[in-house]
């Protein structure tokens, strides 16, 4: 698995038979849509259109910094087949942004088989572990099973005792 950091909490990630993202986030939309004072710390590293093999995106929460329009809509366009798996807020965020609901996945608390990966979902606390009515959890991480390895990717969560407890039943990590 090469693992590929793209600034705020964005990876690509590539196996033999998948290329992925987790929260990309290729724009200025949050200074220009919601706060000007709130500028990024990191450069844009990639154009979205530039993205043509991505398969799917994991989304961690619905903030415009990890559920992004912007850099999603046009992604989708430049990738034709590329899929986006998130929780129940970020799925409706992505609906009323003109996202195609037929690449729109919901994901709950079950885990998901994906190409060569098992992704199984678990809490976030953003501030703190919030349950979706439809589902799983408003925020979510993500540990990521590949060849026997786990990794994991928290989203923007903090450290409580439901996050560390879900977190360790997949471990070691």
């Amino acid at each position: 698995m090469k693992l590929t950091f793209l600034g705020q909490v964005s990876f690509m990630i590539e196996t033999e038979s998948c290329k992925f993202l987790i929260d990309p986030y290729f724009s200025n939309s949050v200074e220009e849509k919601e706060n000007e004072s709130i500028k990024r710390l990191v450069p844009i590293l990639l154009a979205p259109e530039s993205l043509t093999d991505i398969d799917f995106v994991l989304i961690t929460h619905a903030h415009r910094d990890h559920c992004d329009p912007a850099t999603l809509l046009p992604l989708m366009q430049a990738s034709p087949y590329c899929q986006l798996y998130g929780p129940a807020p970020a799925i409706s965020f992505l609906e009323s942004a003109g996202a195609d609901k037929s690449r729109l996945n919901l994901v709950t608390d079950l885990a998901l088989d994906v190409f060569d990966l098992k992704v199984v979902p678990v809490p976030s606390a953003h501030p703190q572990v919030k349950a979706d009515p439809r589902g799983g959890w408003q925020a979510m991480g993500y540990i990521i099973e590949y060849q026997g390895q786990k990794y994991y990717h928290s989203g923007d969560t903090a450290v409580t005792d439901e996050v560390i407890a879900a977190v360790s039943l997949y471990s070691p990590i």
